[in-house]
């Protein structure tokens, strides 16, 4: 689905912040 790509992307986008958690 999107939200798995979207995830992915925002992963290796803020995998330099803890913030990607808080979308989850």
């Amino acid at each position: 689905m999107l939200i798995h790509l979207g995830y992915a992307m925002l992963e290796r986008f803020l995998s330099k912040s803890d913030g990607y958690l808080d979308l989850n």
